[in-house]
């Protein structure tokens, strides 16, 4: 140290060198997580995201994460520990603090980390803003979702919007028609729903309502609207409001179970028209498998959905933007979502039972669009050419601090050099006035 004289600081006072922190021993590729088991919309976004990184031949690792009250069912082979250098999370916001507590933070330490989102009205709540901690960017699957995040998301969280691939879902053999007690030759409109997806955004009443209005009278061997849910005995007053609805018609079934999901998929595939009078969806899952089977879909032209559908080979909805509402939790009641007009649902109805042969051409060429566009194969390449130059960047960004690091040492070593001689010049000056 130095001071009038320099003296050697004894070795018992000298603190110990700080090792250098030990970065995790990480490979290039993709630690995949997310609702892998769970039959949820955001569990089959997370397959569809591990089918895309195998057909890339991108190696990941799985973390399967179960909180949910949704039935975890799904048959999904777990690969290995997660030991690559970027996470990719299917885990929405309103979760996201649950799944690190699951996985811990050595999760995320030294790793790039995704998170795929989705939300469906136009205002994202600030009550989820903590999810955006630790979060290095998100991916959207519509740009309808992607503006929405955008506006809340913080300048330094990227929200990008990827290609979500749409596959053919694997249909059983059973006779789903026949289980539900509908004979073949009958019109058969089939509406999909989760209840803890919240009805009222769902809007399975604005379904029974087309129905009605389409076919007043519920005739012998005439159409049938099939309420296909879940989980509604946990929402018994959206189960009621439906009821009302229905109003004691035979040609109205309510059918709230869970079906595996090859007999799920069956009974889009022997519906005649599949029909989604949506409020808003993030990207629409049911309305994309029945397209991707080759069913005429009756849509709400609004929101996630118009990532994929199209008037030319659909039959879409205009809707009017209307304020969400007070007690439709967890959207907040000043958010914005479509009203669909009914009496056009209620034509389109009409139209394709009427001629269910020309309707299915038409749907047929719906097929071969999205099934052309949506691939596996472009959702894998858009992840390893994103992952890649992301990774590039970050060695990049990586190279530069290093370098800085070391040229700020080497000037404070230079510094540190050159002190005794300054304090030999300075202990000369203070001599000559001694």
């Amino acid at each position: 140290m130095f001071g009038r004289e320099q003296v050697p600081l004894p070795r018992q006072f000298v603190p110990p060198a700080i090792p250098a922190a030990a970065a995790p021993y990480v490979q290039a590729g993709v630690n995949l997580g997310g609702f892998l088991t769970a039959e949820l919309g955001v569990g089959e976004v997370a397959r569809r995201i591990a089918g895309a990184l195998r057909a890339a031949s991108i190696p990941f690792a799985t973390t399967t994460f179960e909180r949910t009250t949704n039935r975890t069912a799904v048959t999904f082979r777990a690969d290995s520990s997660p030991h690559f250098d970027t996470n990719i999370v299917c885990v929405n916001a309103d979760s996201w603090g649950a799944f690190a507590q699951h996985v811990g933070p050595a999760y995320f330490a030294g790793r790039h980390t995704i998170g795929v989102w989705f939300w469906e009205t136009s205002i994202f709540p600030s009550m989820f803003d903590s999810a955006f901690i630790g979060i290095d960017e998100i991916w959207a699957a519509s740009a309808y979702v992607a503006d929405v995040l955008r506006r809340s998301a913080p300048a330094h969280v990227p929200v990008v919007e990827f290609p979500m691939p749409i596959v053919q879902p694997a249909a059983s053999a059973r006779d789903m028609r026949a289980m539900l007690g509908i004979a073949p030759e009958r019109p058969m409109f089939v509406t999909s729903f989760d209840h803890h997806s919240v009805a009222e955004r769902k809007n399975p009443y604005g379904a029974v309502q087309a129905f009605r209005a389409a076919f007043a009278d519920a005739a012998t061997g005439g159409p049938v609207l099939v309420l296909k849910s879940i989980n509604g005995d946990r929402h018994p007053a959206a189960v009621s409001r439906i009821e009302e609805l229905i109003g004691g018609r035979d040609d109205v079934l309510l059918h709230d179970a869970y079906l595996d999901a090859a007999d799920n998929t069956a009974l889009l595939a022997q519906a005649t028209c599949v029909v989604s009078l949506h409020r808003a969806e993030g990207f629409g899952f049911n309305i994309a498998d029945a397209m991707a089977l080759g069913v005429p879909v009756i849509a709400t032209a609004a929101t996630g959905s118009l990532t994929f559908t199209s008037p030319d080979d659909g039959w879409l909805v205009p809707a009017t933007d209307v304020a969400v509402g007070p007690d439709h939790f967890p959207y907040p009641a000043e958010a914005r979502w479509a009203d669909p007009d009914l009496a056009t649902a209620a034509m389109h109805m009409r139209s394709i039972a009427a001629d269910p042969a020309g309707a299915c051409e038409r749907a047929a060429r719906a097929q071969t669009r999205v099934l052309a566009s949506f691939t596996v194969e472009s959702t894998g390449a858009f992840i390893r050419n994103h992952v890649a130059t992301e990774r590039s960047d970050r060695e990049r960004r990586a190279a530069e601090l290093t370098h800085a690091v070391a040229a700020a040492a080497s000037a404070a070593a230079a510094e540190q050099a050159s002190w005794p001689a300054r304090a030999g010049r300075l202990k000369r000056r203070v001599m000559k006035f001694r």
